[in-house]
C-alpha cells in the first residue's frame, strides 16, 4: 500500500483518534498541490552537513525511501534508523515502536549534544 496506506493512516490519526483537533479540516489543498509535488527538501538536504543526523523511519511506511535517500546524500554524517514493522504514522503513537525510536534518539543526542 506504500503512500496511501500512510495517508489514511494519516486521516485516521489526525481526524478520528484521540489526536483530532476539532478545527481540523484534515484536507489537502489541492490548489497548493503543485507546490507539494515540486518541492522535496531532499535537494537541500546536504546543506545540513556536516551536522549530525539521524534519519528514523519504519521498515512498512511509504515514506522511508526518503530516509534512506537523504541518509545516502549525507552518509558521513547520518545515521539511519529503520523500526521493524511500523509504518509512518504508528511511528507517532503505537507501541513498541514509539519507545524504540525513542531509545535511538535519546543515544544520538546523549552523543551529539553537549
Amino acid at each position: 500500500m506504500g503512500l496511501a496506506r500512510d495517508y489514511w493512516e494519516g486521516y485516521e490519526y489526525y481526524r478520528v483518534s484521540p489526536a483530532k483537533h476539532p478545527r481540523s479540516v484534515n484536507k489537502l489543498m489541492f490548489s497548493r498541490m503543485d507546490s507539494i509535488l515540486t518541492y522535496t527538501a531532499l535537494a537541500q538536504v546536504q546543506m545540513c552537513a556536516p551536522r549530525p543526523m539521524l534519519f528514523i523511519a519504519g521498515t512498512q511506511a511509504g515514506t522511508r525511501y526518503f530516509s534512506e535517500e537523504a541518509h545516502l546524500k549525507v552518509k558521513e554524517y547520518s545515521q539511519l534508523c529503520l523500526i521493524e514493522g511500523a509504518t509512518h504514522i504508528e511511528l507517532y503513537y503505537k507501541e513498541p515502536y514509539v519507545t524504540q525510536a525513542l531509545d535511538r534518539l535519546q543515544g544520538f543526542f546523549k552523543e551529539h549534544l553537549r
